[in-house]
């Protein structure tokens, strides 16, 4: 299971100022076979994605920080 979180523009995600684009960001298990070339499809959306971002080191889990 993924975690899904919807951003806006002006909101800050854990001391840090969100990226100009991404309105959303998903956690997921950690995984080797994912990259930016990659899409998300969730509720009928689908989500670039933007870049990678490793929590707590990257050993667990990553964040899919993505745009619509």
């Amino acid at each position: 299971p993924a975690k899904f979180d919807p951003i806006s523009g002006g909101e800050t995600i854990r001391g840090k100022q969100v990226e100009a684009g991404v309105v959303a960001v998903f956690t997921i298990h950690k995984r080797d076979d994912i990259d930016s070339t990659m899409r998300v499809m969730f509720r009928s959306n689908v989500y670039g994605i933007a870049y990678l971002n490793p929590v707590d080191g990257g050993l667990r889990y990553i964040e899919l920080r993505c745009q619509s």
